[in-house]
């Protein structure tokens, strides 16, 4: 956030601060046992990454590296008064997206880049995001072929985001005792909010970021609470 108010220098640190939290957390899930095959591409002022591996699975442990990268940069910015380290806002999506390997020649290297729908919703959730805030996109996943003893054990044959954030919570519990900028997790949980319903219970809330086409994105308020402990 405010990336264009700070000086190239502080913008290259914090591009560079982000980019190594970002690949810090993929080895560390690649470590705990996610199917892990992390691609970037730079936004400009953060990055788009993705998981090349498919399935749900890979969904999972994409979802739990943009998690503990931001549980990285945020526990870093809360221990340093410099611009080093940015205050981010983040949007996680699923959908319809492929790969664009731009052309290589004895000058250039060649790069690859996302492109599809799910980098236009992105896109526009994004830009209604507010600083430290986590926009999570309303999608619903068809299980494959692959996920037949998750359809038989839950009984289903489509996973919707509310479900898709309770089945990532079982993998959060792979995090405690990770260290992380102030001490280790001692505890993680990952919701959508809503409307209080009761003393100790909340609704889910759907949302909708509208665009210049009249085209409405749906989305979830997101929260990604870490405690840590010295």
């Amino acid at each position: 956030m405010n990336f264009s108010i700070h000086s190239p220098f502080e913008q290259i640190t914090q591009v560079s601060v982000l980019s190594h939290y970002v690949r810090l957390a993929a080895r560390r899930c690649e470590a705990l046992g996610m199917p892990r095959d992390l691609c970037m591409s730079t936004t400009g002022d953060g990055f788009y990454i993705w998981n090349a591996s498919e399935g749900l699975d890979a969904d999972v442990a994409l979802f739990c590296t943009a998690m503990l990268s931001l549980a990285y940069s945020t526990s870093a910015r809360d221990l340093t008064e410099t611009q080093s380290v940015p205050r981010l806002r983040c949007g996680i999506h699923f959908g319809n997206h492929y790969e664009y390997f731009q052309t290589a020649s004895s000058t250039t290297n060649a790069g690859s880049y996302i492109i599809g729908n799910v980098t236009i919703d992105l896109a526009r959730l994004l830009s209604k995001a507010r600083q430290d805030q986590l926009l999570i996109g309303a999608y619903t996943r068809e299980l494959g072929e692959s996920e037949a003893e998750l359809k038989k054990t839950y009984g289903i044959a489509k996973i919707e985001t509310p479900a898709f954030m309770a089945y990532a919570q079982q993998q959060f519990a792979k995090f405690v005792g990770l260290p992380i900028p102030g001490g280790k997790i001692a505890g993680v949980k990952a919701y959508l909010t809503g409307s209080q319903a009761t003393d100790n219970i909340f609704s889910i809330k759907k949302y909708y970021v509208g665009d210049k086409h009249g085209i409405e994105h749906p989305c979830y308020n997101g929260k990604f609470n870490v405690q840590v402990s010295n």
